[in-house]
């Protein structure tokens, strides 16, 4: 039987796990942390929990999985829950709300309906966004020329995509450097940075524009239920743990608390540059071990694997010194959690803090998980969870003065953030 050893039990690497011994192959995962998922997991907080409860959860407040997504979902269906149909896929629930929040004081919530039109109330939704667009901020025609970009790519073919789009930044291709503003917070960064943790300078036209085709397509497509979905209880409970159990039931050895350490390459006789192994660390056992297969899978973060490029492993194949070139360059997403004694819901799905310094969104979790009653966590008290992500949490800039400053973990993100909130 070929064997193959994946580096890294996070959602690539369970990914990766699934589809290979579901093909007979004989599977390893070696992960670093000490419970299964990498950074899709949820992080509980450390004895937070009384006799009888649940720790309080620490969940990842941009966790969502639009209805263009295939891949992940498709897996979802045949990691076994249960007794539902469709497996863990069930456990994903629509949201009905989209929430554009503006940093500027007096401004209201912008709330959208995120699927097509389904009721009276999702129709004065959208007339009442019509209205308030008068009012945006939007300086004369930028709009329209917004919407041209836009139908510009609805109808641009496939090798242009990749020709010309990819080679310009979202950015650019807005003009957003000559608009107003609030052009520039509402539609060229907001919707962007938000969405999927890019900085609008930076990606290219190509993958954002794709990405918000797609969400736009999602909204207004007659046949979807929404656009957006979340999971309905904690990541580990609905998901990850699931899906371990059912690798394991498969054959899967999956071992976790085991730091790869580096991967070796020597020649082979005919002088070609071959993986050998790869030596990991037992960290509950303190020792170390070289591990051997067929094949090898890196399912790491870009800058950890960056770290473990060899010169030998460069010979084997060149292309991977562009590796060690993008993990000097990669930024997370973090997460901030706001347990409340007393709920507040907000809106049924995401809000988006579209000119926030930070790229905020945020969820309240309460309302999505029924079988997850949250009197059950830390010590009962608690009524509500707010989960937020700060995308953009490098540096700060102060809306006022445009002032830059390095903002890691200090007590300005930590201050700031509820102010957002409210």
């Amino acid at each position: 039987m070929v064997k193959i050893a994946i580096l890294g039990g996070g959602i690539a690497g369970m990914s990766a796990a699934h589809e290979l011994v579901e093909r007979g192959f004989e599977v390893e995962v070696y992960e670093l942390k000490t419970i299964p998922g990498g950074k899709a997991r949820s992080i509980n907080v450390p004895d937070s929990a009384t006799p009888g409860k649940n720790p309080l959860p620490g969940e990842h407040g941009f966790r969502f999985f639009p209805s263009f997504y295939k891949h992940v979902t498709d897996t979802m269906k045949r990691i076994p829950y249960q007794n539902n149909p469709q497996g863990v896929f069930n456990n994903l629930v629509d949201t009905t709300r989209l929430a554009l929040a503006q940093y500027a004081e007096g401004k209201d919530l912008i709330i959208l309906p995120d699927r097509f039109p389904q009721s009276l109330a999702d129709l004065v939704l959208i007339l009442k966004v019509l209205l308030q667009g008068a009012e945006s901020g939007l300086e004369p025609g930028e709009l329209e020329f917004f919407a041209e970009r836009v139908w510009q790519l609805f109808t641009s073919c496939k090798e242009r995509r990749f020709g010309e789009y990819e080679k310009i930044s979202w950015w650019d291709y807005l003009d957003a450097e000559n608009k107003s503003p609030t052009y520039q917070a509402l539609l060229a960064r907001g919707l962007t940075t938000s969405l999927v943790a890019s900085r609008a300078e930076l990606a290219s036209t190509k993958t954002m524009g794709d990405i918000f085709i797609q969400l736009l397509l999602g909204m207004i497509d007659p046949s979807n239920s929404s656009a957006d979905r979340v999971l309905n209880g904690p990541t580990n409970d609905v998901w990850i743990n699931p899906w371990l159990d059912y690798l394991r039931s498969k054959g899967v050895k999956y071992y976790v608390s085991h730091r790869l350490r580096s991967i070796q390459a020597t020649p082979d006789k005919n002088g070609t540059t071959r993986i050998t192994g790869a030596i990991v660390t037992d960290m509950t056992a303190k020792t170390d071990r070289t591990i051997t297969a067929d094949y090898y899978i890196a399912a790491l973060p870009v800058e950890i694997i960056a770290g473990l490029i060899s010169d030998d492993l460069v010979k084997g194949d060149p292309t991977l010194a562009n590796l060690r070139r993008l993990g000097t360059s990669t930024a997370w997403m973090n997460g901030i959690q706001f347990y409340l004694t007393k709920d507040v819901p907000v809106t049924h799905g995401h809000v988006l803090y579209v000119d926030s310094p930070w790229a905020l969104t945020s969820i309240s979790q309460q309302v999505f998980w029924p079988d997850f009653p949250m009197q059950n966590f830390g010590d009962g008290q608690i009524e509500g969870i707010i989960s937020a992500i700060p995308s953009n949490w490098g540096y700060f800039i102060n809306p006022n003065t445009d002032e830059v400053g390095v903002n890691y973990r200090s007590r300005k993100l930590t201050q700031n953030c509820p102010i957002l909130l409210k």
